[in-house]
């Protein structure tokens, strides 16, 4: 949980950015973040009140570190390189994903790009 407080950081940057647009968090939006990792990002946006925020992780070891409470619910573990991991996904209205699309081979690029859209 070292550098936990950076979410809570971005989660206030992208929800300053929505309300340019006339969103506020609890405007029952909801959000997926494409390699969660630890779920950080979505705790904290669960912590503005966007309770449909959502988990999709390709390392298994991350899913320990998941809260037992929304485990089942909101988080996935998933092959992110996989063909029909798209069709798989929730739809949601704000996808985000930071430091994944390197740890992927270069051949699953459009899956990966069809997963964030």
């Amino acid at each position: 949980r070292k550098n936990s407080a950076v979410y809570g950081v971005l989660v206030r940057l992208f929800s300053s950015f929505m309300a340019n647009d006339g969103i506020s968090s609890g405007d029952n939006i909801s959000v997926l973040d494409v390699g969660c990792g630890h779920g950080l990002l979505v705790e904290a946006w669960r912590s503005v009140g966007v309770a449909k925020s959502y988990c999709l992780e390709g390392s298994i070891e991350a899913a320990s570190m998941w809260p037992q409470e929304h485990k089942e619910q909101f988080y996935r573990l998933q092959d992110l390189e996989a063909p029909e991991v798209a069709a798989a996904v929730v739809a949601t209205d704000y996808v985000t994903s930071f430091e994944v699309a390197e740890h992927l081979r270069p051949e699953s690029a459009n899956h990966f790009v069809g997963l964030l859209t």
